[in-house]
């Protein structure tokens, strides 16, 4: 089973127009499997993600929300 709460959003950025995340030290594009999940969209200051027919949002936090422990939070829609 996928744990979404291992799922840690640490970047978003912009290569040639193309958006990109870090999620888990690892640089994926929109319809890459990570972790179990899929990316489905990449936005300004989150991930959509698709796991298991469920859908969730990985919100990148600001610095002053940010914690080691928890670079993300996760919220399902």
């Amino acid at each position: 089973p996928v744990i979404l709460s291992d799922l840690k959003l640490q970047g978003l950025f912009w290569n040639k127009g193309v958006p990109q995340a870090l999620i888990n030290r690892k640089t994926v594009s929109e319809g890459a499997q990570v972790s179990g999940v899929t990316v489905k969209k990449i936005l300004k200051d989150r991930v959509i993600v698709q796991a298991q027919g469920q859908e969730s949002e990985l919100i990148l936090q600001t610095k002053d929300q940010t914690t080691d422990e928890n670079p993300s939070s996760i919220r399902p829609l």
